[in-house]
C-alpha cells in the first residue's frame, strides 16, 4: 500500500481543461520520479486525457500529442503506472482542492500551495495527489532539516544530504521547494 501526498498547484496561464489535466499529470509524474516512487496510481477526471494516455483514444491536435508524448516518456521511470478516469463528482477530495486552487481570496497564497506554474510544460497543473510506495522518507528529511540528524550509514547520509535541499519544513509540514 502507498501513501497519498497532496501537492496543490496554481496555473498562471491560459489553457484548455485537457491541457491543465495533462499539466497536473506531468507534474505528478515528475514529482513521483523526484521522490523515488516505484509505483504511481493517478486518478484523472478528464476522460479524454485518461483514455489518450492509455492509448484508447486517438490524439487530436499538436499540443495534446506533445503532452501525451511527455507522459509516455515519464511513465517509463516507474515499475507500474496506472492512470484511470474518475468522475469529479466521485472524487470529492480533488474537487475541493481544485476549488481552493482556483480561488482568488486569501488565505490562498504562496505558502498554501506547492507551486505556482507560469508556463505550459510543453512550452519550456489543478490539484494533485500521488500514491507513493514509501518507507516514511519524510521523517528522515524532516529530522535532518530540523535537527541536523543523519542516518548512521554513510551512503544513506550522503543521499539525504543531496535530497534534503529540495525540501523545506514549515510549521512541522514538509514541502517540496519545486521541480
Amino acid at each position: 500500500m502507498g501513501e497519498e501526498i497532496t501537492y496543490p498547484l496554481r496555473f498562471n496561464f491560459q489553457a484548455s481543461n485537457n491541457e491543465l489535466e495533462y499539466e497536473a499529470l506531468i507534474t505528478r509524474l515528475q514529482l513521483g520520479i523526484k521522490i523515488g516512487c516505484e509505483h504511481i496510481h493517478a486518478s484523472i477526471d478528464s476522460m479524454v486525457v485518461a483514455n489518450q494516455t492509455n492509448s484508447l483514444y486517438e490524439i487530436q491536435g499538436r499540443n495534446l500529442a506533445q503532452y501525451a508524448d511527455k507522459v509516455k516518456e515519464l511513465k517509463m521511470h516507474f515499475k507500474s503506472c496506472r492512470l484511470e478516469h474518475v468522475l469529479r463528482s466521485k472524487n470529492k477530495h480533488a474537487d475541493a482542492l481544485s476549488k481552493l486552487a482556483s480561488s482568488t481570496f486569501p488565505p490562498f497564497n504562496q505558502k498554501s500551495i506547492g507551486r505556482i506554474v507560469h508556463a505550459k510544460e510543453i512550452e519550456a497543473i489543478p490539484v494533485i495527489s500521488i500514491i507513493a510506495k514509501t518507507n516514511d522518507w519524510r521523517k528522515l528529511i524532516m529530522e535532518y532539516l530540523i535537527e541536523g540528524k543523519l542516518p548512521s550509514d554513510d551512503k544513506e547520509a550522503r543521499k539525504l544530504r543531496v535530497k534534503a535541499p529540495s525540501f523545506v519544513v514549515d510549521n512541522k509540514i514538509l514541502y517540496i521547494k519545486g521541480i
